[in-house]
């Protein structure tokens, strides 16, 4: 008796093509590694992890980013546009340079305490380690990118 029954075979992910699929793509890979990053911990993200997560192979990820420390980068960046873009909001409320950077010092600090994680993230982070800073590091990328204080 002849047997008709398929193995199930996972269905590969379609070619991403188009700028604007890739940016979205890596968005989705942004957005897993930063879920990842926050769980478990910057030693938990790993190439592996995050193609995995989104089901890519391993060398597709450098199609996107060139090393995990990159993605680690890119996840900071995220972080502190949004937090440039609430200092600079503070500045057009605020008149003298005393209440700008009184309102500067308190939306900093209200940042950081709104997200924990994100602080944990970045300034208590292994990737600290690394020969150049973090911040002038995410200084130079924010001069590259639409994030601008």
């Amino acid at each position: 008796m002849p047997n008709n029954s398929k193995l199930a075979t996972p269905e590969k992910r379609s070619r991403i093509r188009g700028q604007e699929g890739k940016a979205r793509f890596r968005e989705q890979l942004l957005a897993e590694a930063k879920d990842i990053y926050s769980r478990q911990g910057y030693e938990a993200v790993s190439v592996r992890a995050v193609t995995k997560a989104v089901g890519i192979s391993p060398m597709a990820f450098y199609g996107y980013f060139v090393s995990k420390q990159d993605l680690v980068k890119h996840i900071w960046l995220d972080f502190f546009c949004e937090l440039f873009e609430c200092l600079k909001q503070a500045s057009n409320v605020s008149q003298s340079p005393v209440e700008r950077l009184k309102a500067h010092v308190d939306v900093y600090l209200d940042y950081w305490e709104r997200h924990p994680e994100r602080y944990r993230m970045v300034y208590l982070s292994p990737a600290w380690t690394t020969s150049e800073s973090a911040l002038s590091s995410t200084k130079r990328m924010s001069s590259r990118s639409n994030c601008s204080a």
